[in-house]
């Protein structure tokens, strides 16, 4: 009979191997800023940044940064969720040019004054 056949196992439901990257030391979400070859800027997010780069650098990269190869990081910074990551890469990417490049230049300071500047910049405030 059919019914009496074993059934194949199954993973368990739940988070799926993509999501666990607290459980195994995999990076947080983070949000960057890339240069491109013709000086232009790109904004992401991304919970693999290496490889993410890769991917840009590579022929499979964002339809932005494929025809403006190569790419190099200019900023990143860690979010503590996916949220936070996309919250703060519409933030900057409200911004002006010249206040990208102006946050990017002071990116010597520590992350939750670049944050705020950010932050504040896109709010209008500065």
């Amino acid at each position: 009979m059919i019914a009496d056949r074993p059934r194949p196992h199954r993973p368990p439901r739940g988070r799926c191997h993509r999501n666990r990257s607290d459980d195994f030391g995999m990076s947080s979400w983070q949000v960057y800023i890339l240069r491109c070859a013709d000086d232009t800027l790109y904004t992401g997010i991304t919970n693999r940044l290496p490889a993410r780069m890769k991917t840009h650098n590579g022929a499979r990269g964002a339809k932005y940064t494929r025809t403006r190869r190569p790419v190099v990081l200019a900023w990143s910074t860690p979010c503590k969720s996916r949220g936070a990551a996309l919250s703060l890469e519409h933030a900057i990417k409200q911004l002006t040019r010249c206040q990208k490049q102006t946050s990017i230049a002071v990116a010597g300071a520590t992350r939750k004054q670049m944050v705020r500047r950010l932050k504040a910049m896109a709010a209008g405030k500065m």
